[in-house]
Order: C-alpha cells, then sequence, then structure tokens
C-alpha cells in the first residue's frame, strides 16, 4: 500500500518489521506508565532507523553457549 503513495521507499523486510514491533512491547510494557500511543511511536522510530540497529534476544539464544555463542558473534558481525 505504501509503494504506489511512496515509490522510492525503501522498507525493511516484514519479519524485521515484527521483530521491532516485539522489541519495543518487550521494553516498554514492563513499565508501570506504559503507553500504546508512546509504544507505536518507538517502533516507528526504530523503523525509521532499522538499518542501523541490532537486537537479538538472549532468552533462547545465550552467547554463553559455545556452539550458539559462536554463531551469533559470527552473525553480528556481518554486515547489516
Amino acid at each position: 500500500m505504501l509503494k504506489p503513495k511512496y515509490p522510492n521507499a525503501k522498507l525493511p523486510p516484514k519479519y524485521a518489521l515484527e521483530l521491532l514491533t516485539i522489541y519495543a512491547w518487550e521494553e516498554g510494557t514492563g513499565r508501570e506508565d506504559f503507553s500504546m500511543a508512546e509504544g507505536f511511536c518507538t517502533v516507528l522510530e526504530l523503523l525509521g532507523q532499522y538499518r542501523d540497529i541490532c537486537i537479538y534476544w538472549e532468552k533462547y539464544y545465550s552467547l554463553e553457549d559455545e556452539w550458539v555463542g559462536a554463531y551469533l558473534k559470527e552473525q553480528l558481525r556481518q554486515p547489516r
């Protein structure tokens, strides 16, 4: 829907938008003063700089694990 109106817009893959949304939600919902509007603004700000950020979760992918840690570090060294 955005492309016809802005044909030169560079958009991230859909999964990147999903990950940015999850990240913003996880970071914001732990606060007592969480605002849905503020959460949406955060997602839009992140979306504007998606090429410059690196977000990963250690809950299931720990850098402490020998194999997983080596793989993640290699992924983090690659250009985005």
